[in-house]
Formats: C-alpha cells, sequence, structure tokens
C-alpha cells in the first residue's frame, strides 16, 4: 500500500476539521492582536519621537475610565469567545466514549497492536476502518509511554501503561493515512509508525471476514498466532484474545 506524506494540516475528519478550524480562528485572532499592538507601537514612536531634540513629552493623563473599561472588556470579549470556541471543539473531537471500545490499541515498543472486539481479530500495525463511520479506540500501552497520532484524522493522544485513553477516530474519505508514535519512546522509536486504512463499508466487511477465517483456520490447527505480511512496511497479526 501506498501512502501520502504526512498533512498535518490537511484535516479528513470531522475530529480533525474541529480542532484544524479552532486553530484558524486562533490565529486570525492573535494576528489581529498583534497587529493592533505594533500599530499603537508604531503610532507612539512616530507621534511623540522622544530621539529629536526638543520634542515635547506627551501630555500625561491620570486615568480614563472609559479606556479602563474598553481595554478590560475587549480581552474579556476575546477569552469568553475564544473559551466558546474550545468547549464546541472539544464536544466534537472528543465526546464521551462508549462502555465498550470498537477497538482496542495497544502500544509497544517497537509496534502497534489493535484488537477488534466485535470480531476478535488482531491486527499490527495496519488498522482497517469503515468510511464514513466513527469508531471509539481504547489506547493502552505494554510498556512506556507512547503517543498515538494520525494527524489527518485525529487529535494526539498518549498511551499510559495501566491508565487507558480513549479517543474517537474516523475518515470522511478512502485512503490509507500514515499514523505513528510521537513521543520518544526507546532505540526504535523511529520505526514505530503504522498504516491506517479507511475503506467502503463493502471493502472492510471483506477484509474482515478474510482476517476471520484465517484466524479460525489457525485456532483449528491449534496455532496461537498467526502472521501474514501484507506489505514490506507492517504486518497482519491475527490470533484469539479474551
Amino acid at each position: 500500500m501506498s501512502v501520502d506524506a504526512i498533512k498535518a494540516l490537511n484535516p479528513q475528519s470531522p475530529q480533525a476539521r474541529a480542532i484544524f478550524n479552532l486553530g484558524i480562528v486562533t490565529a486570525i485572532v492573535m494576528t489581529v492582536i498583534f497587529a493592533v499592538v505594533v500599530g499603537i507601537v508604531v503610532y507612539a514612536l512616530l507621534r511623540f519621537p522622544r530621539w529629536r531634540e526638543g520634542e515635547r513629552d506627551p501630555e500625561q493623563g491620570r486615568g480614563n475610565k472609559t479606556i479602563e473599561i474598553v481595554w478590560t472588556a475587549i480581552p474579556l470579549a476575546i477569552v469568553a469567545v475564544l473559551f466558546v470556541l474550545a468547549a464546541r471543539t472539544m464536544g466534537i473531537s472528543d465526546p464521551r466514549p462508549p462502555p465498550k471500545p470498537d477497538i482496542v490499541v495497544i502500544g509497544h515498543q517497537w509496534w502497534w497492536e489493535a484488537r477488534y472486539t466485535n470480531s476478535g481479530i488482531v491486527v499490527a500495525n495496519e488498522i482497517h476502518i469503515p468510511v464514513g463511520k466513527p469508531l471509539a479506540l481504547r489506547l493502552d500501552a505494554a510498556d512506556v509511554l507512547h503517543e498515538f497520532w494520525v494527524p489527518e484524522l485525529a487529535r494526539k493522544i498518549t498511551a499510559v501503561p495501566g491508565h487507558p485513553n480513549h479517543i474517537w477516530i474516523q475518515a470522511d474519505k478512502p485512503g490509507t493515512y500514515l499514523g505513528f508514535c510521537s513521543e520518544f519512546c526507546g532505540t526504535q522509536h523511529a520505526w514505530m509508525h503504522f498504516l491506517l486504512v479507511a475503506e467502503p463499508q463493502a471493502e472492510f466487511q471483506k477484509w474482515e471476514q478474510a482476517q476471520r477465517a484465517v484466524l479460525i483456520r489457525s485456532l483449528r490447527r491449534g496455532a496461537g498466532i498467526v502472521v501474514q505480511n501484507v506489505s514490506e512496511s507492517s504486518a497482519t497479526l491475527i490470533a484469539g484474545f479474551s
């Protein structure tokens, strides 16, 4: 499978798009504030050039209630608006998880394990999801802290040993998205990446049935684990789990 370069500024899910839009709004607000402050400073320098000999000092004031109210109300309004937008973004990108996750993702040194709770299959370094369907992921780690991140689909979230975290994942269109661990976790950290394959529901079901069939055959043979190479950079691991 091929995958494009990382496109952190190219959101392809409602969750990632909400975070991206909040970032754009915040950047615009900060740019406007910066421009206003710089403009006032430049005006003051040009209007009252102290470096010119003989120029008078600006008139000194002892307080202006109107100005004080304005420069207090404006920042307060800005903070309130950003708070509301941030709360809305949190509701979209990080809603409450269901009692049972769709996929349990476990970080290892140095690979990713994903367990599908409904079908019982387990995959390594290649996660398949149906397009347009939000899936609840439970994040865990087997050894050290790992950081699960698919830049185009979701925010970063830390996988902590013994303390599961939760995240929702969704893709708006079919494609193969690159995910990786974004927190240094050991000597082979650079290799700890995975592919997230979003495909139409029919294709996802075929993939799931194929993995399930191999699982059943391996269990009938008494094999504990069967590994299938699906690409040069990843493998699919199929096994039963409780």
